[in-house]
């Protein structure tokens, strides 16, 4: 059997403890969609069940579009658990961070649920998710910004939509192409410039 070694304090062992038992379930096993442990009043983790993820492989790819604007952006991490067809998320708030970890939690609700859809039989375009502002200092507080995701319908080869994405959006903060699961794009940023996006959105695949 697969063995797991976790050295640490009573506390320390405690979010491993119940992390083994949340994914180590057999397959054909009824499961929450979300399943949370809270290990103090900022330190949230979620496992969440992709229910459109067809391979291994789509769940990294959820996992890789949560990640780099969680760390750069909104202070969380995500792991893909592939075999489960999981995506594992912690956020822990710590000074001089603002945004409590159950606001970054419920963005996570919003962008695992915009990205764990169907392949798009027509483009689709979400609603926008604003950030809360409470994540950025006093002094310190930008324009409102937004998340949103367009979802796109071409068939073309994966570099090719690769390369469609980062000629018409840029190379800009808070932009992630999720590589086939299915073919989606999440826009960070002010309301200019999801207004630009929205502009240039119809260009791809063209």
């Amino acid at each position: 059997p697969s063995v797991m070694i976790v050295r640490g304090t009573p506390d320390d062992l405690r979010l491993p403890e119940w992390l083994a038992n949340e994914l180590d379930q057999p397959a054909n096993q009824p499961r929450a969609a979300k399943s949370e442990y809270r290990g103090g009043p900022d330190d949230l983790t979620c496992v969440y069940r992709l229910t459109n993820a067809k391979s291994a492989g789509d769940a990294q790819e959820v996992a890789s579009a949560l990640g780099p604007p969680g760390a750069r952006v909104f202070g969380y991490t995500a792991y893909a658990y592939p075999e489960g067809r999981a995506i594992i998320v912690r956020s822990r708030t710590v000074p001089p961070q603002h945004l409590s970890a159950t606001d970054r939690i419920a963005m996570m609700d919003w962008l695992v649920k915009q990205l764990d859809q169907p392949p798009a039989r027509t483009p689709q375009v979400s609603e926008d998710y604003k950030v809360p502002m409470d994540f950025y200092p006093a002094n310190r507080r930008p324009s409102d910004e937004f998340l949103r995701v367009y979802r796109f319908t071409a068939r073309e080869p994966m570099w090719q939509f690769r390369k469609d994405t980062e000629r018409v959006f840029g190379k800009g903060r808070g932009l992630v192409t999720v590589v086939d699961a299915p073919r989606t794009v999440v826009v960070y940023g002010s309301a200019e410039e999801l207004a630009k996006a929205a502009q240039v959105s119809q260009q791809i695949g063209q």
